[in-house]
């Protein structure tokens, strides 16, 4: 019988020598580098078939089934909706934003760079507030976003056509 104390399996650090299982093979007690402590059949660690205490799986699947991570923050929905209403012809808003030529900062086109900037602007921690375009017939873009309290942002619409007669 090879000690396995002190080699590494994936995420698994042996660290001593446990009980023979009911066959009679030797298992070893394993730390996780996610700080779970296992027990393990050492046919299971050679063969690779076993890399963790099953947080590997955990995460392979959650960030298989993740975008980015991100789509549960609060500010999701608000870059998604900035996005969708310049650049996607299907939205309901698009004629009033990317129908006359409102775009969407190329940069910002992955969640987490537009969090960025975002969230170091002033006012960005307090409730209450909302993300505004400085020119109302400006672009989505470093320079032309604030955050700013519901009226203000209500104050900043565009003025109506004025008919004529």
């Amino acid at each position: 019988m090879k000690n396995e104390t002190g080699n590494t399996y994936g995420r698994l650090t042996v660290v001593r020598r446990g009980p023979n299982n009911r066959y009679g093979w030797a298992q070893w007690w394993c730390q996780c580098s996610c700080g779970n402590t296992t027990l393990l059949d050492g046919q299971k660690l050679r063969s690779g078939n076993t890399r963790s205490c099953g947080c590997l799986r955990r995460d392979v699947s959650a960030a298989r089934m993740t975008l980015h991570g991100q789509v549960r923050h609060r500010l999701y929905s608000t870059w998604n909706n900035e996005k969708q209403r310049c650049m996607n012809p299907n939205n309901p808003d698009y004629k009033h934003y990317g129908g006359r030529g409102i775009k969407f900062y190329a940069g910002w086109h992955q969640f987490d760079v537009w969090l960025a900037y975002i969230t170091q602007l002033p006012h960005a921690q307090e409730s209450g507030m909302t993300i505004d375009r400085i020119n109302n017939d400006g672009n989505y873009e470093p320079g032309n976003v604030r955050w700013v309290a519901w009226e203000d942002q209500a104050a900043n619409r565009r003025q109506p056509k004025k008919e004529k007669s």
